[in-house]
C-alpha cells in the first residue's frame, strides 16, 4: 500500500513537469529512475517496509511534539516574587492584575498589569525603584535598596541578551 502510494505520489510529479520536463510521451520514466520494469520506490532506495514505516513514526512524533509545546505550556506562567529584608512576602501571577502593599523597613506599593510588574510607589529618597522600567521576563527585578525590597520574575519568557563582551 504505501509502496503504491508513493509510486503513484512519484508518476505525478513526473507528469506534472517537475522532473520530466515537456516530454510527457514517456511513459517509463519511473522504470528508468528505479533501472528496472515493475521495481519499487522502496527497492530503489534500498528502504524496507519496517525502515519507511520508522521513518514516518519520527516524522508523526516530532509533529505530535511541536503541537504540543503550546499545550502544555512552554514559556507562560510567570510568577512575581517579592522579598522585604530577605523574607519572602508573597508570589503573585503576572497574568492576574493586582496592586501589593508593602511595609517594612518603608513602604512601597508594587502594580501588576498587563503582564508586565511595576513599582508605582516608594518611600524611599532616591526612587530608582519607581522610575525603573517594568519587569515581564524570567530572571527581570526592581530593587528598592532603602527599603531592602527585592521583587523578581520568576519562570515565563527569558529575558534577552544586553551584551556580549569578550
Amino acid at each position: 500500500m504505501v509502496e503504491d502510494f508513493l509510486r503513484e505520489m512519484c508518476e505525478h510529479f513526473l507528469w506534472n513537469g517537475k522532473l520530466m520536463g515537456k516530454n510527457r510521451k514517456n511513459n517509463n520514466t519511473i522504470n528508468q529512475i528505479s533501472g528496472k520494469k515493475g521495481k519499487s520506490i522502496l527497492e530503489t532506495l534500498g528502504m524496507t517496509r519496517a525502515d519507511m514505516l520508522l521513518g514516518v513514526s519520527f516524522i508523526i512524533a516530532g509533529i505530535i511534539s511541536v503541537a504540543a509545546i503550546p499545550v502544555l505550556g512552554g514559556g507562560a506562567g510567570a510568577t512575581v516574587e517579592i522579598k522585604v529584608a530577605g523574607e519572602l512576602k508573597g508570589i503573585y501571577k503576572l497574568d492576574e492584575d493586582k496592586e501589593v502593599h508593602l511595609e517594612g523597613l518603608g513602604s512601597n506599593t508594587l502594580e501588576i498589569v498587563g503582564g508586565k510588574a511595576s513599582m508605582i510607589y516608594a518611600d524611599c529618597p532616591d526612587q530608582y525603584c519607581v522610575h525603573h522600567r517594568p519587569v515581564s521576563k524570567g530572571g527581570e527585578s526592581i530593587i528598592c535598596l532603602p527599603n531592602k525590597v527585592v521583587v523578581t520574575i520568576k519562570g515565563g519568557e527569558e529575558q534577552e541578551v544586553d551584551a556580549v563582551v569578550n
